[in-house]
């Protein structure tokens, strides 16, 4: 590889595991750029059950210490992101571990901007736990990537992520913050903090009404009017609201398509359809024949820090949306409708299946043109050059 190359490293979650936005991000980026994308280094210690098991046994099989730095070969659209997994002892809060972790990960770097000719790139992280490594970095600018309150994710320890963000924060040199109440809480913290709202997959949402979209067997039996939800469904969800929404609405169908959190008991009602999980590649396809789609979050301090995503991927296919009190939300300019109370919920929804006329699902498509993730990424970079 040519040392002239363009790179940026980036830290997130493991790759493909879901769509995620930084993922997102990378595809985008790496039109123009040469992306090392880092798996996770883990900030939750792992529990005795088989989920973290799994995913333990396949990182050391994808670990640069079985002898190679990985490829991403799964997506040949993509041949410009490189992955890599690094092991990393998942107990952060002992300064013990996080200096063997540095040492490991020093190496790892090392090694790879060696194979790589890696010279001064961007590196962004979207990881606090980052921190052990990221100053010993060579980088042009280094970015933090802000899409969520990580303190707030059940399972963390909040006090030890809430230091290890701290110290990441005196390491970068910009922040990009996902939500206005981040960067309010960010603000007081760091000089360079820029708003970096979600974008949308829009030449892919925008299929349910761009093409006809034949409805899906599951549906077909379903009294109409429907009203859908996508996406994880767990402590996140206000699961009480759903169950009232549908006791008073049972003529209703309400259409929960995506998987259930492990332990969360979701409401059971003749009118309340659990289709599971889904392709992304179907999702437009269910979405077309929603009359309209909830975002059902529960009043929680996590909630308040975040942008959901799925707002604007509804929006993108045509569904007006009705939504608890969420103040990303409250930003977008098209058809979204916020509640305050259950029984607004449920007015809210009954009022907007009703209502004829403007705006139609094309003009709603059509509010999220500019709102995509190539419009992201080129903000991206406009924020990392205006700090070289």
């Amino acid at each position: 590889m040519s040392a002239d190359e363009k790179w940026i490293i980036f830290f997130g979650e493991d790759w493909g595991r879901h769509h995620s936005t930084g993922q997102y991000l990378a595809k985008e980026l790496a039109k123009d750029y040469k992306i090392l994308w880092v798996n996770s280094l883990g900030m939750r210690a792992p529990q005795l059950n088989f989920g973290d098991a799994k995913r333990v046994v396949s990182k050391l099989k994808e670990s640069v210490f079985s002898g190679k730095i990985e490829k991403e070969g799964q997506d040949e659209n993509h041949d410009n992101i490189h992955v890599i997994t690094p092991i990393t002892i998942p107990l952060f809060k002992y300064s013990v571990v996080r200096w063997l972790n540095r040492q490991i990960l020093k190496r790892l770097f090392r090694k790879a901007y060696q194979n790589y000719k890696i010279i001064d790139p961007y590196v962004i992280t979207a990881c606090p736990s980052t921190m052990v490594v990221l100053d010993a970095l060579p980088a042009k600018v280094k970015a933090y990537y802000c899409a969520d309150e990580y303190a707030s994710i059940a399972g963390m320890d909040a006090p030890l992520v809430q230091r290890l963000e701290d110290k990441l924060l005196k390491q970068v040199d910009i922040v990009m913050v996902t939500a206005r109440a981040l960067e309010k809480q960010i603000c007081s913290k760091h000089e360079h903090v820029y708003y970096l709202p979600h974008g949308v997959d829009y030449q892919h949402f925008c299929k349910a009404v761009l093409v006809p979209q034949k409805i899906p067997l599951e549906l077909k039996s379903f009294a109409k009017p429907i009203v859908g939800f996508i996406g994880l469904i767990g402590e996140h969800i206000d699961l009480d609201l759903l169950s009232y929404v549908a006791e008073q609405l049972p003529e209703y169908s309400f259409v929960m398509i995506g998987p259930v959190e492990v332990g969360i008991e979701v409401p059971q009602a003749s009118n309340i359809h659990y289709l599971g999980a889904k392709s992304f590649e179907e999702l437009p396809q269910y979405i077309a024949h929603f009359n309209l789609s909830i975002l059902p979050y529960a009043d929680t301090r996590r909630n308040k820090f975040a942008n959901p995503t799925k707002v604007r991927e509804y929006l993108a296919a045509g569904s007006p949306v009705v939504c608890t009190n969420q103040q990303e939300a409250k930003n977008i300019e098209s058809a979204v409708f916020m509640t305050t109370t259950a029984d607004e919920f449920v007015s809210e929804i009954k009022r907007v299946v009703t209502c004829d006329g403007s705006p139609s699902r094309q003009e709603i498509s059509d509010t999220m043109k500019n709102q995509t993730w190539p419009a992201r990424s080129v903000e991206v970079i406009s924020y990392l050059k205006d700090n070289e």
